[in-house]
């Protein structure tokens, strides 16, 4: 009689552990948030809108000219990245401020590269729109065919990207400006206040 009811008392424990376990509340696990990109390649061309040149002094009217622009930005936490970036771009002086002067061809066109570095806060407009306005400091070198000397200056400018994502990539369109606040070579100062630019592109 014992053994009987100790294997009942058994079979009872048996069929009420599942039943116990079915009590115990369950723990909700919040999905792990999305990882956080670590950066940004871009590539893009535009254009600098006429603007005006000061060099030793003279006020130069440029031409509308084209620059490419190459960027990586890393970001350091969700809503702030910075970079470089590379870029290329063309000048053409066309005359001479408040008079009909041109200026020679030998001299009107200059070419050069620019590199340096940027800060971009990030700003998430919707699920597919983000707004990058950007701070852009660099050094910038520019080479006249006719002139060993080139002329060596501080770039500063400025950028407002509005990017767009579609699949891998996400184009963009950024309007902005470049200035050069200081430069110039051993022979002649040469300055400019911004310049507006607006370029488009796409950033993997």
């Amino acid at each position: 009689m014992r053994i009987a009811l100790s294997v009942l008392a058994a079979l009872l424990l048996s069929l009420a552990a599942p039943l116990a376990a079915q009590d115990q509340p369950v723990m909700y696990q919040p999905a792990p948030a999305p990882a956080l990109k670590p950066f940004d390649i871009g590539i893009s061309a535009g254009m600098v809108l006429p603007g005006t040149i000061n060099v030793e002094g003279v006020d130069v009217i440029n031409s509308m000219s084209p620059f490419f622009k190459a960027h990586l930005d890393a970001y350091i936490v969700e809503k702030l990245a910075m970079g470089i970036y590379a870029s290329y771009l063309m000048i053409t002086l066309d005359h001479v401020k408040g008079s009909s002067a041109t200026i020679p061809d030998a001299y009107n066109s200059a070419s050069g590269f620019e590199i340096g570095g940027t800060i971009k806060p990030c700003f998430k407009l919707s699920e597919t729109v983000t707004l990058k306005p950007g701070l852009e400091i660099g050094y910038r070198h520019m080479s006249l065919e006719d002139l060993d000397d080139g002329i060596n200056g501080m770039a500063l400018g400025a950028t407002i990207e509005l990017k767009f994502k579609a699949g891998g990539m996400s184009p963009f369109i950024a309007p902005g400006f470049i200035s050069q606040p200081a430069g110039g070579n051993s022979d002649v100062e040469v300055t400019w206040a911004p310049m507006i630019t607006v370029a488009g592109g796409i950033e993997f």
